[in-house]
């Protein structure tokens, strides 16, 4: 009788792609420098489950029907409710599932970014886009040349034998529309308008890691499955465009007609989308701010919101509501900093506990109300971001989602120091004058 021969098990494409990142993230360590080789691949957190139901979706404060009949004229587009959600935290997290939704699509892909730097992680995308376009897939790439012009022609040079299109936001130009329009600030995966990754991580080698204590930028993302990718990839076509083909071929771009999307799951979401002519995520977090009843944390790279924003996150400390924020040090970034520790003194006098990122850089952009409202998303809290540049981000409802981004912000404040109004006014009298000088350049920040 012959020997029985065992079938070997095919390869698990997850665990594939999770081995590839991580072969990626030995290089990341090198930039800790000595003694530090293996210290991103030291995780202290689980990943997150992914979520198909809501929780709890109290219909007051945030959630009340008034409110949310309100947000859907900002926004221009009801909730969806047909979605799971899969909350990401840094680059291992994200960049696994920002490729799954790459190398798995069957119709199209769309990728939007500000940063698509010419590192390891930029190429490994980049090779994985173009061996998805060879096979059929519609591949298109938006980028903002500002947010690394470096990477411009390296980009250019890859992409421009294959069918994948390549295409920049706004080049420089000497016209009125070029100053309204500003950047593309948005990051942006979408999978056969079935599937979306969003939030604030670029592609390149300093998101890849979780050190996010030594070497790598602390950052968060949500995949999203259900109705709410049709809306992203909607908000991609309208900039698309508009934009500036850098690929030889520049072919119409074809409608896609989705169909009804099965539902994944059914917790609400609904994307914000801002653009020029079109702007909501100002209004929407103010009058969300407004309606909170018991909580409002907030983790952020900047902290310079508008006079609307900063009026509604006072009036909240003020009666009583508990307005946490995470930043980075006032160091970083160096003159946005020292703008935002001048403007911190209204925020700490009405109330507003304030949290300086004791790691690289702070660079998640979250907001969890009631824990039952939140949003993940590109927006920072400046002027450039609520009022000029194009951003994306995503509002998920219910407290499902909610309590997994209030212990992620918990989490993040075990890794702080607390800055708080004794501090502020005790500063040297040099640091006060120091930190007014860059407030007056606000404006342009």
């Amino acid at each position: 009788m012959p020997a029985l021969t065992m079938e070997p098990h095919p390869p698990d494409p997850a665990t594939d792609r999770t081995g590839r990142i991580r072969a990626l993230l030995a290089r990341c360590c090198q930039m800790c420098g000595p003694g530090h080789l293996h210290a991103c691949e030291r995780r202290t957190d689980a990943p997150f489950e992914a979520v198909e139901s809501p929780g709890h979706l109290a219909l007051k404060g945030p959630l009340s029907s008034a409110l949310q009949t309100q947000l859907t004229r900002l926004s221009g587009h009801p909730v969806t409710r047909t979605n799971r959600v899969r909350l990401l935290r840094d680059g291992a997290d994200t960049f696994v599932a920002m490729l799954a939704l790459v190398e798995e699509a069957s119709t199209e892909v769309l990728l939007e970014n500000y940063i698509i730097r010419a590192d390891s992680v930029g190429r490994a995308y980049a090779d994985a886009l173009t061996t998805r376009a060879r096979s059929g897939v519609d591949v298109r790439v938006l980028h903002d040349p500002f947010g690394d012009p470096l990477s411009l022609l390296p980009l250019h040079l890859q992409f421009w034998r294959s069918p994948a299109r390549l295409s920049i936001y706004n080049p420089p130009r000497p016209t009125l529309r070029y100053l309204r329009a500003w950047r593309d600030h948005r990051k942006l995966v979408v999978q056969d308008r079935t599937r979306l990754v969003a939030g604030g991580l670029c592609v390149a080698d300093v998101w890849l890691g979780n050190c996010v204590r030594s070497c790598t930028w602390r950052d968060s993302a949500v995949l999203v499955e259900g109705g709410a990718a049709a809306q992203a990839a909607e908000a991609f076509d309208r900039l698309w465009q508009d934009a500036f083909a850098l690929t030889w071929r520049r072919r119409k771009v074809t409608s896609h007609p989705i169909g009804p999307v099965g539902p994944a799951g059914d917790v609400p979401v609904r994307v914000l989308a801002d653009e020029p002519g079109r702007r909501c995520s100002e209004q929407v977090l103010t009058a969300v701010i407004d309606a909170a009843q018991r909580e409002v944390l907030i983790t952020n790279q900047y902290g310079l919101p508008t006079p609307p924003l900063s009026d509604a996150l006072i009036a909240a400390a003020r009666r009583g509501v508990d307005v946490r924020m995470i930043l980075p040090p006032s160091s970083r970034p160096f003159f946005v900093g020292l703008a935002t520790e001048h403007r911190l003194g209204r925020l700490l006098e009405s109330g507003v506990a304030v949290w300086h990122w004791t790691g690289a850089m702070m660079h998640a952009k979250t907001v969890v109300v009631d824990r039952c409202w939140s949003l993940v998303g590109s927006t920072n809290l400046d002027r450039l971001s609520l009022r000029r540049n194009a951003e994306l981000n995503v509002e998920i409802h219910g407290t499902s989602v909610g309590e997994q981004v209030a212990a992620m912000f918990e989490a993040d404040q075990a890794s702080c120091a607390r800055f708080s109004l004794r501090d502020w006014h005790n500063r040297p009298r040099w640091r006060r004058v120091e930190t007014r000088l860059m407030a007056l350049a606000e404006p342009l920040m």
